[in-house]
Order: structure tokens, then C-alpha cells, then sequence
């Protein structure tokens, strides 16, 4: 491996380790959805479900 691998994979190590280290260290969570958000998903499954492409 080259240099310039040595340094893109360390890169990518650290940058992987510090996240997990600031998620543990402030205990993120996934973002909680607003009832709008919510209501607008269901609505985009249910058109997309007749809706669909590819003739199926």
C-alpha cells in the first residue's frame, strides 16, 4: 500500500473513532419525527403503492 493509502485509511479510522467517541460521550439520539413528517410518509407510501413503475 502506498503512502497515500496509509494516510486515506487512517483518515478514515480516525475520523469513524471520533464519531463513535462524541456519540457515546454525548449520548446522541435518532432525531424524533414530527407528526407532519409522519403523515407525509404514509401518504407517499400509499401513492407510490399505486402509483408504480415498470408495469408490475
Amino acid at each position: 500500500m502506498t503512502i497515500l493509502g496509509y494516510c486515506f485509511w487512517s483518515a478514515v479510522i480516525i475520523l469513524g473513532g471520533t464519531g463513535y467517541w462524541m456519540e457515546r460521550k454525548y449520548k446522541t439520539k435518532a432525531p424524533e419525527k414530527t407528526n407532519f413528517q409522519v403523515q407525509q410518509e404514509e401518504i407517499i407510501n400509499i401513492d407510490s403503492h399505486y402509483n408504480t413503475f415498470g408495469g408490475n
